[in-house]
């Protein structure tokens, strides 16, 4: 019962277990992301995506990298995307930075649209 809702939650965290997942997920991943972002090379003009990312805290390294180009992020959880979009209201509104529903599964994108794409996942989990 657990092991399926912790799988659930991995998937789409929703809800108080969501984010609390979300938040256990930021820290098992933040090695992972930040050796992952200097493997990817990302120039100053890239067209960046990630494909679900969770908490959001690749994409400040992204945008950071990525400062004349735009980073798009994908992530089906609802509520992933809504604290997204909250921590990076501003890159929103300047335009540097896009939201999107979508799992890796279907990908709303022309093939040739990034520049480099970042997915990254646990492999203990």
């Amino acid at each position: 019962m657990i092991s399926r809702w912790m799988a659930r939650q991995l998937g789409r965290p929703e809800g108080l277990g969501g984010r609390l997942v979300a938040r256990m997920m930021n820290r098992s991943n933040a090695a992972m992301n930040r050796r992952a972002i200097a493997l990817l090379d990302v120039r100053a003009s890239h067209e960046v995506l990630e494909v679900g990312f969770g908490g959001g805290l690749a994409l400040d390294p992204l945008l950071a990298l990525a400062w004349a180009g735009r980073v798009t992020g994908v992530e089906p959880s609802a509520d992933m995307r809504e604290a997204g979009r909250r921590r990076h209201a501003a890159a929103i509104a300047s335009g540097r930075l896009r939201l999107d529903a979508a799992s890796v599964e279907r990908l709303p994108y022309a093939p040739a649209e990034f520049d480099r794409v970042l997915s990254v996942i646990d492999p203990a989990g």
